[in-house]
């Protein structure tokens, strides 16, 4: 069986280290829409949109280096990005704008 589908797993990852749908997703190779899916099943209460983004991680973002490195250089879309920053790929977007 999958990790994913493993309720203590997700229970450690989504609420005990508070990883995003999208984090998790990464980390098994699947969407976060996947791991929402299973996050239902188990009865796991998920957080709100709003709730996820407001601990998004723009710091990283900021570093124009660092993104590079993720967009150009490791080749990860803008929804990768966002995702492992807990963010919105709009605010990713704009980053990469503000870095040209």
């Amino acid at each position: 069986m999958s990790e994913y589908k493993d309720k203590e797993t997700l229970k450690r990852l989504y609420v005990g280290k508070e990883l995003s749908m999208g984090a998790i997703g990464d980390r098994f190779g699947v969407t976060s829409g996947t791991i929402g899916t299973w996050l239902d099943k188990f009865g796991i209460e998920t957080r709100s949109r709003s709730e996820a983004l407001s601990d998004g991680d723009t710091e990283k973002l900021a570093d124009p280096d660092w993104l590079q490195q993720q967009y150009v250089e490791q080749r990860k879309s803008a929804v990768q990005i966002a995702n492992s920053c807990n963010v919105d790929n709009s605010t990713v977007y704009s980053w990469l704008r503000k870095h040209e």
